[in-house]
């Protein structure tokens, strides 16, 4: 058995993809290595977590360089005819082969930049933006070399293309029935489900330095992972603090002159039991008792006029462009792009000037303006 496995890697069907595979386990690998370099965590976290992932990567990157590989595999357990019989045949691989490294050299390129904007793998941001391609192709003209870029993944993608045809010729099931060649691409297909099933959670959420998780992940992994959950890890991404910290961090927010809590601090909030889990009721009671705690009592002043508040949501709208928050033009001199704001802000009303941002898209302003929503992992939501 180990005989006929290793001529199949020699001379069999399997050599031409096994090759691409390597060579983008290799590239993975490398892309790990400088990503760690240049965005390790300080200060730095225990050896063993980076001997965790090392071995994690190892893992993973193999499995994804073999599912990648997997159409061309199928393909040529199942073709019967030799490559050279065929022009089209052998000009429709080629041509399939350099494109598919044309699109992967640019994912890994992606996968770089996005590590540097997030210091994280693909998530479900990379996926919301998929949904807007006009508007992602316009910043990414704007922001990056993009023709330099996409020059450069161009003379890779040819490199690795033709060293992938110098190192393993096409090959296929030549002389086998139709019966044994759909029995070979069942095994391959069974020894893929395998390899995925193979991978743990566990293997990307080991250590407390989450830029230490995000190296040990792969980049389409994760990202086909954010497609198909549409799930972030909240707590990796947003900083929290302790409950009843909260609400007592809120009420000091909220004290005003004249204003009065009806009730008074919340108690301490339940804790998980030995199981690990909160008694529901009891949480729901806490909760309860927390929100109520909010509650003020106002003293109204009848002297003064009853207005009307007015909500106005503007897109990209940044503060850069009002002339009372200190826009000034090329020149130094003061300038403006919203004259009636300006005056509104200065003669007619109130500028809040300390505010913060509740996510990284406009869909998050809009969730928390109308829904009173902090930023909620997976999509958002308006009510």
């Amino acid at each position: 058995m180990l005989s006929r496995l290793s001529t199949a890697l020699r001379s069999g069907p399997l050599r031409f993809p096994l090759v691409i595979a390597a060579t983008y386990f290799i590239l993975s690998q490398v892309l790990r290595w400088a990503l760690a370099i240049v965005y390790h965590p300080k200060p730095q976290p225990p050896a063993l977590d980076y001997v965790k992932m090392v071995l994690a990567g190892i893992h993973i990157d193999a499995v994804v360089a073999l599912c990648l590989v997997t159409p061309l595999v199928i393909w040529q357990l199942l073709k019967k005819t030799p490559w050279a019989d065929s022009r089209v045949g052998w000009l429709l691989l080629r041509t399939s082969v350099l494109l598919a490294w044309s699109i992967g050299v640019f994912n890994l390129a992606s996968e770089w930049f996005f590590f540097d904007e997030f210091q994280s793998r693909f998530n479900t941001v990379a996926i919301d933006y998929l949904i807007y391609p006009k508007e992602v192709v316009t910043n990414l003209w704007e922001s990056f070399p993009l023709l330099k870029i996409l020059g450069a993944v161009s003379v890779i993608a040819f490199a690795l293309w033709h060293l992938d045809f110098r190192l393993g010729q096409p090959a296929v099931n030549v002389g086998k029935s139709r019966s044994t060649r759909w029995l070979d691409a069942g095994k391959w297909i069974a020894f893929i489900v395998l390899a995925i099933l193979s991978i743990s959670r566990r293997e990307t959420s080991f250590s407390h330095e989450r830029t230490i998780n995000e190296l040990a992940n792969n980049g389409l992994a994760a990202g086909m992972k954010a497609a198909l959950t549409r799930n972030l890890d909240y707590a990796a991404f947003y900083p929290s603090i302790d409950r009843r910290e909260a609400f007592l961090h809120t009420r000091k927010l909220l004290a005003a002159p004249g204003a009065t809590f009806i009730a008074p601090e919340p108690p301490a909030a339940p804790q998980p039991g030995p199981n690990g889990k909160l008694d529901s009721a009891a949480n729901d009671a806490w909760v309860q008792l927390a929100a109520a705690s909010l509650q003020r009592r106002l003293a109204g002043d009848s002297t003064k006029p009853k207005l009307n508040v007015v909500v106005m949501l503007q897109e990209s709208l940044g503060s850069e462009f009002f002339g009372c928050l200190g826009r000034v033009d090329k020149d130094g001199k003061p300038a403006t792009c919203t004259p009636k704001l300006d005056r509104l802000v200065t003669e007619e009303g109130m500028l809040f000037d300390n505010l913060f941002a509740d996510g990284n898209r406009t869909i998050r302003g809009i969730e928390g303006i109308l829904s009173s929503f902090p930023p909620l992992p997976g999509d958002s939501i308006l009510a």
